[in-house]
């Protein structure tokens, strides 16, 4: 997972919470520095959040 940000900087996007998302790589890396509307995809801060099941490792022992 990475962070990547709705508008790109190249566009004046921020870096702030208002601007950034959480991304898998691939769609991070293949967004590059285009816009949403360049690649003609819906804005993912409109979206409900979908839950899973990952811990953040919570569950592994912490080691000495």
């Amino acid at each position: 997972m990475q962070y990547d940000h709705v508008v790109p900087h190249s566009h004046g996007g921020r870096s702030n919470a208002e601007n950034v998302v959480i991304a898998c790589g691939l769609c991070n890396f293949a967004k590059h520095g285009y816009t949403l509307r360049q690649l003609g995809l819906s804005d993912p801060r409109l979206r409900p959040p979908q839950p899973i099941e990952w811990d953040g490792l919570e569950r592994l022992p912490l080691s000495p």
